[in-house]
Parts: structure tokens; C-alpha cells; sequence
């Protein structure tokens, strides 16, 4: 496994002169929408670095667009299912639904990113601060509203995975 292992790819590229150490220069991390297709190049020249993609490969917090528009980013994000190396947090959903709770305009994209990476590889998150709902909302959009997502899928999704992905001891509540 390569020694930089856990690193936020958007923190990193943001110091141009960390991109030499994934063999990128300045010219190539401009020309990707979000670094979503930059992603799959790391992954592709860096097999044992383990790289999680968060905000579904879209912009979080910073997204004005909502539903459809919010997602245009999904099929280039499901290009990067094939390299094991990849993972995706689920982090800020609601905030790109228009509607309201329990966010079904984004619930299909949720799908489809969970058929391509699976369980252990996609992980919930919230992005609070940015949220139009509760934490409360967030999280029971998860372990309510997805009627596909239950059991060990589910247990896996909502944390046992990441801490998997990372190497973490999960530790039982109490």
C-alpha cells in the first residue's frame, strides 16, 4: 500500500505542489469538472491508495442547483466503481432535492451509486451545516425511506464500511 494513504483529494490538489506526488501536473487537475474524472486517474496510476470521493463526486454545501440538475456529475462518478480503490461518501443528498423529506428526487441516484459501488463502499454522511432538514432527517433517510437499503447493506452503509475502508476499530455504543 502506497505510504499516503488517507488523504481528501479536493484539500490536497487545493497545494499544487502536492501534485507532483500523484504523478499530476497543475494543467491536467483544470480540465475535470469537480476532479471526479481526476479521481479515476489517481485511482488508475495508484492502485493501493485508497480515495473516497465525497458529496456523491458533486460540490456539497456549494450546490445551488437541485434534483436532475444537481446530478449531472452521476454518470462520470459511476465510471469510477471500477477501481476498488474508489469509495463514495453519500454526504449532503437533501440538500440537492428541491422537495422536501424525504428527498425522493435524489433517492434514485442513491441507488444508483449503491448498485455500482456497493455497501462497502458507499457511506453515509451528512454535511449538517448545509442541510435543510434535521440530523434526525438525515440520517432516517438512510434507515427509513430507502426501502432497498436494509440488514448488513445497511449496517455497512451507515458505518461499518467506513470504518472497514479506513482500518478503524468500530466500537459499540455505551
Amino acid at each position: 500500500m502506497s505510504a499516503v494513504t488517507k488523504i481528501s483529494i479536493q484539500g490536497f490538489l487545493r497545494d499544487q505542489s502536492n501534485l507532483h506526488v500523484l504523478g499530476l501536473d497543475a494543467s491536467e487537475v483544470f480540465f475535470y469538472e469537480d476532479g471526479v474524472l481526476l479521481v479515476g486517474r489517481i485511482a488508475e496510476r495508484h492502485p493501493g491508495l485508497r480515495l473516497t470521493v465525497d458529496h456523491l463526486g458533486g460540490r456539497g454545501g456549494y450546490e445551488t442547483r437541485k434534483d436532475v440538475a444537481a446530478m449531472t456529475h452521476i454518470p462520470d462518478l459511476m465510471k469510477l466503481a471500477r477501481h476498488p480503490n474508489v469509495a463514495v461518501k453519500a454526504t449532503g443528498a437533501p440538500g440537492d432535492a428541491s422537495g422536501a423529506y424525504p428527498y425522493a428526487s435524489v433517492q434514485t441516484y442513491l441507488r444508483q451509486v449503491f448498485d455500482a459501488f456497493g455497501p462497502s463502499r458507499m457511506f453515509w454522511g451528512t454535511d449538517i451545516s448545509k442541510m435543510p432538514c434535521s440530523w434526525k432527517q438525515c440520517v432516517t433517510m438512510f434507515t427509513e425511506e430507502l426501502p432497498w437499503l436494509r440488514g448488513s447493506d445497511l449496517e455497512l452503509v451507515m458505518g461499518d464500511g467506513l470504518c472497514a475502508w479506513w482500518g478503524w476499530e468500530r466500537r459499540p455504543n455505551g
